[in-house]
């Protein structure tokens, strides 16, 4: 737990406490203590006899401390100027790409490179209708605290409680014909639940046999499902559904879909089969499902009590207590429960007549008392970020981006191939060429406002979970590739390549996207270059992975009557693969240094051998022996850069995923939740690479032979 603070006194040496007030000072995350030279640190606290206490960590180093930094900052640099001094490596590397690109125009050849609450009874006379959209948009406004602490609008928790419950942005009702916006789909669920528990709208992965156990066809699951209805005393009562099976003993068995989540919650963590993962993460659904029917979820209402802030629905115990303090009168109380009840029945009322009017009129005082309730001194949202925040919900700018990516990737590489490989100079080629790349820099740009949009509405550095991250990874990587464009334009087609698989990885249900506030070990100004600096190198190593495998195709298809045509474009890929390692390696070793002086200020230590501490460190160290391969006879060669390259990228790989989700859990992961079984597709990729790899390695062993007896023959 990071959020904890010490609030301490200070007594300078030889003064008496009893008589000396002292100076009152506080200690927690990212807040140090610096008195007399000395640099008091909260490193954890406990309890002992049913009493609290603190435990500090304290630090005297100053010139030690000066001098690392110092050192840091000198290596920094070095590494910086190293890559642009005229003699360096990199620079070399560029002008052999510029060399080669002068040298190819005498060239021809032609290559084709394959990539390939109740329950009511729906009668007949019974017409659906959803919650207007024109109400919507005003809904969209309301304030809501969030099931994360997040004050937002209800547009954002509309938002995302489509996306865990259905993994969809908007709900097709395939009986009605009728497309629900996420708000109406939120807003409906609250006005019309005995309509919603017949619908199938809570997604689970029916491999797993979920299914197959409830008797459920599909991959979508409705409550009536899994609940039924009976009647007792008169009242109808809501009873979890009995499901029989028979046993492998050939017993007839009995159980309740509440009995599955219990047996699976209760296997130790490392015993729970995808089965029991799987139930789990439905009945999370069926909860959310449930508390969004019950209108649970809408805490709309903000009370102050005994100083601290409360947000209620009408669920709340204090959603009973006069909003007036008294001013109505003794026999008359206005409660949160009660407004909330009167904008219920007035949506009813709405969905009935079509005439809203009501239902606006409940809504705009509700959103009036927010506002008002805070006065000039409000920590809400202005009404300004509100609809900035709606419209960023709308555009869903980064899902959509990943199709553009797709798009321009499979029309950019094959083109600047085509071009790479070309004698001639085909005019129309290299324009078509600019324009697709034009496109390319427009989605860059949009790519870069939808991050600056996001930071500005969550007010941090928008690379705090792995969703986040995965964004701005991908990011990177389009600004590798358009960096890299003058050296070569296959980068600006490969790195868009590498932004779909990322963004399209984001999109995975295992990655949230909704909004949520920093962790408090996180709160300070080093995440932002910290984080960066190793989020970016990340981009820069994935564009070198997607050019190894371009250039393992090459290998691999390349026959006896184009050697020499092909080593060529071999070469400047391999040329500017090694130069996007070395930016790469030169981010995550500067990042690193970072990490440790941020580890440094915040817990009085550099190094904790925190898992992905280490990994971060295995990333420097795998990368700095690939580019100083070519010194060691034997590791040289285009083959062996390309294919170190490629094999170079799982550490990055595992450093995010693997760290996040299968290692212990520590205070660099953005994991959420249980980890996610490993796919069997992922296994397959990774064979067909480790194919392709082989093969183009057996191809490229044959073709050497072959062109040196031609050379022999000349």
């Amino acid at each position: 737990h990071s959020g904890y603070k010490s609030i301490v006194t200070v007594y300078k040496s030889g003064t008496n406490p009893m008589n000396d007030p002292g100076m009152k000072d506080s200690i927690f995350m990212n807040n140090v203590l610096d008195y007399a030279g000395y640099r008091v640190f909260q490193s954890s606290y406990d309890t002992a006899d049913g009493v609290e206490y603190s435990v500090f960590s304290v630090n005297n180093d100053y010139w030690g401390t000066l001098v690392t930094y110092i050192a840091y900052v000198m290596l920094s640099v070095g590494f910086i100027v190293t890559m642009f001094n005229k003699n360096s490596r990199f620079v070399e590397l560029r002008k052999k790409v510029q060399k080669l690109r002068t040298q190819r125009k005498n060239l021809m050849v032609v290559l084709v490179l394959a990539f390939s609450y109740s329950f009511h009874a729906q009668g007949e006379t019974y017409k659906y209708q959803p919650v207007s959209q024109e109400h919507c948009e005003q809904f969209n406004e309301l304030l809501v605290l969030s099931y994360t602490g997040r004050i937002e609008p209800c547009n954002t928790l509309a938002f995302d409680l489509i996306r865990k419950l259905t993994r969809k942005d908007s709900w097709y009702l395939e009986n009605e014909k009728v497309t629900l916006s996420p708000e109406q789909f939120l807003l409906d669920m609250f006005v019309d639940p005995g309509f919603w528990v017949t619908q199938k709208v809570m997604k689970f992965d029916s491999r797993t046999g979920i299914g197959k156990e409830l008797g459920v066809e599909g991959n979508f699951l409705a409550l009536s499902d899994i609940m039924t209805i009976e009647g007792e005393s008169g009242q109808e009562v809501v009873k979890s559904k009995i499901f029989q099976k028979t046993g492998s003993n050939g017993e007839e068995m009995f159980f309740t879909f509440d009995s599955l989540v219990q047996w699976a919650e209760k296997k130790p963590m490392g015993e729970r089969n995808t089965f029991d993962k799987e139930i789990i993460k439905l009945n999370e659904k069926v909860s959310i499902f449930w508390q969004m029917t019950q209108g649970q979820l809408l805490q709309i209402i903000p009370r102050k009590f005994d100083g601290k802030e409360k947000w209620m629905s009408w669920f709340d115990p204090e959603a009973d207590i006069d909003l007036t303090d008294g001013q109505l009168g003794e026999d008359v109380k206005f409660t949160a429960s009660i407004l909330i009840r009167t904008y219920l029945n007035a949506l009813i009322k709405g969905k009935q007549t079509g005439d809203y009017t009501e239902a606006d009129m409940v809504l705009s005082k509700i959103k009036e008392y927010q506002r008002a309730y805070f006065g000039e001194d409000s920590h809400l949202p202005s009404e300004s970020l509100v609809r900035l925040e709606i419209t960023y919900n709308r555009l869903n700018l980064f899902s959509n981006l990943k199709y553009i990516y797709l798009l321009l990737s499979l029309i950019l590489i094959p083109l600047t191939l085509i071009d790479n490989l070309s004698k001639k100079v085909r005019k129309g080629l290299k324009t078509a060429i600019l324009v697709f790349v034009a496109i390319f820099a427009l989605a860059f740009i949009a790519h870069t406002i939808n991050l600056g949009i996001r930071w500005y509405i969550i007010g941090h550095a928008p690379w705090s979970d792995g969703y986040e991250a995965l964004t701005f990874i991908a990011w990177a990587s389009v600004l590798s590739g358009l960096l890299f464009y003058r050296s070569s334009q296959i980068t600006t087609g490969a790195t868009a390549l590498l932004a779909f698989f990322i963004l399209m990885t984001a999109g995975h249900s295992q990655y949230d996207p909704q909004m949520s506030d920093l962790e408090p070990v996180l709160k300070s100004y080093w995440l932002v270059i910290h984080v960066a600096c190793l989020t970016v190198s990340y981009g820069f190593f994935g564009l070198g992975f997607i050019l190894s495998l371009i250039n393992m195709n090459i290998f691999a298809l390349r026959g006896k009557n184009n050697l020499k045509y092909t080593e060529s474009t071999i070469l400047e890929l391999t040329y500017v693969n090694e130069m996007t390692m070395t930016v790469g390696l030169v981010l995550a070793t500067i990042g690193t240094f970072l990490g440790g002086v941020w580890a440094n200020e915040s817990w009085g230590r550099y190094w904790g051998w925190d898992a992905k501490e280490t990994w971060a460190l295995v990333i420097v160290l795998v990368y700095a022996f690939i580019l100083h391969m070519r010194f060691v006879p034997g590791l040289r060669g285009n083959y062996a850069l390309n294919l170190a390259s490629g094999l170079g990228f799982s550490s990055v790989l595992f450093t995010f995923i693997g760290v996040n989700y299968y290692l212990t859990k520590g205070l660099h992961s953005y994991a959420r939740g249980d980890a996610p079984a490993f796919p069997i597709w992922v296994w397959m990729i990774i064979i067909v690479i480790l194919g392709l790899f082989t093969f183009a390695g057996i191809r490229e062993r044959k073709n050497k032979q072959l062109l040196k007896s031609k050379n022999n023959q000349l």
